[in-house]
């Protein structure tokens, strides 16, 4: 089993940084990276002939594009049995390849393996003895799958398409976020499973680590509502995701404070807007 590691990056060294120690730790050396750089000339330079040494790079030097485009333009150049959509912050588990490696063997026909998505690292014994794993539906890829958690057959691609390049971050839409859950709906309805493989761990930092970002909260939930409306999911459903915020309301904001509150209301009436919004178009 091979993976190809595709990152896009613009010149996020600590995070990269962190990105690859982890993938020089992983126990499962089979795979490489296949790197998108948007930086700055040369900034990448010193990290890239650091960790070289470790693990195979493909470098790809991009112009400033949305997420989605420049996912597009290096899915010509991946290789091996499985693409592994990673965010340039997010970062792995010591044993996350070796586990997964075992979950690509249980679910041949799957045409997505969805890593478990963790606020930081927990204690994890490497077992593949034990694979629990759950096959998701059109409803719940939305709160199971971020968007650096996401294992695709290397056949995808050719199956369904590309990335839709409305969606995403930097598209040249409204819809700043639901790329990732568009392309899982879209293997779904090909036919073929996408599958929670909850013993994978990946971490990405928590949204309360950040400082508060409303306007990004107002774009991701313009994303989420067109995901919702593109792919004709029931009135019901697009309503409980409009609701859901404010559930989150009585857990989050004893933890959290006053951003958690602001947060999760601005994400509410966003949803809201675009809810009526995107029907009456």
């Amino acid at each position: 089993m091979y993976f190809c590691v595709l990152i896009t990056t613009q010149g996020r060294l600590n995070y990269l940084e962190r990105l690859f120690e982890s993938l020089r730790q992983q126990t499962y050396q089979n795979f490489f990276v296949l790197l998108g750089d948007q930086s700055s000339d040369g900034e990448l330079d010193s990290l890239i002939s650091r960790y070289e040494k470790n693990f195979r790079i493909d470098r790809h030097i991009l112009p400033k594009m949305s997420l989605s485009a420049a996912r597009n333009a290096l899915l010509p150049f991946v290789e091996g049995e499985y693409i592994y959509f990673s965010d340039d912050d997010s970062y792995l588990a010591p044993s996350t390849f070796a586990i997964m490696t075992q979950y690509a063997l249980k679910w041949p026909q799957a045409g997505a393996l969805i890593g478990s998505g963790q606020s930081r690292p927990v204690s994890q014994n490497a077992r593949t003895d034990s694979l629990p794993n759950r096959e998701l539906s059109v409803y719940s890829v939305f709160k199971n799958c971020p968007s650096w958690c996401i294992f695709i057959k290397k056949n995808i691609p050719q199956l369904i398409g590309f990335f839709d390049e409305n969606i995403g971050v930097g598209a040249p839409t409204p819809w700043q976020s639901g790329e990732e859950t568009d392309y899982l709906l879209r293997i779904l309805t090909a036919g073929r499973p996408v599958v929670l493989c909850t013993n994978a761990h990946i971490f990405h930092d928590a949204e309360a680590n950040h400082p508060l970002n409303l306007d990004k909260t107002k774009s991701y939930s313009a994303g989420r509502m067109y995901t919702i409306k593109k792919h004709n999911l029931p009135t019901w459903f697009a309503i409980c995701n409009v609701l859901y915020p404010l559930l989150q309301i009585i857990s989050e904001v004893p933890r959290d404070g006053l951003p958690a509150l602001k947060r999760r209301i601005t994400m509410f009436f966003s949803r809201l807007y675009w809810l009526v919004k995107l029907a009456i178009k």
